[in-house]
């Protein structure tokens, strides 16, 4: 009889342990209300700065107009590899690079073009 209880007794053992490791905790109520609730957890995103499409070009030009009303400047320019022929075109330009420069001003005219527009960021101006 001794052993009948002994193994009665490490049987019941064993199962309360067993149903005490094995429950389950319980989970939270998540309610889907459109919002995140505290108890998800929400994906990390980070936004990248837009990609620069920009490109630099530098050439050689000659000033032909100066518009002050418009910010432009006129030049007769070389060939940009890669963007365009040899021709004369105005440009914008930021009111201080007007003042730098006169009519016949020849020199190397540096443009920053985004999606096709060209914009003279800079003159380095030729004295003779």
């Amino acid at each position: 009889m001794n052993l009948y209880f002994y193994f009665s007794k490490s049987a019941f053992v064993v199962a309360i342990i067993l149903i005490i490791g094995c429950k389950e905790s319980p989970k939270p109520v998540v309610q889907r209300t459109g919002s995140i609730s505290a108890t998800q957890s929400r994906p990390i995103i980070k936004t990248l700065p837009p990609e620069d499409t920009s490109k630099i070009y530098t050439v050689f030009a000659k000033v032909t107009a100066i518009s002050e009303a418009d910010s432009t400047i006129t030049i007769d320019h070389a060939k940009m590899e890669g963007f365009m022929e040899a021709m004369e075109m105005a440009y914008k330009a930021d009111p201080s690079i007007l003042k730098e420069v006169r009519v016949g001003t020849k020199g190397h005219f540096t443009l920053k073009v985004v999606d096709g527009e060209g914009v003279i960021i800079s003159v380095h101006v030729h004295k003779h």
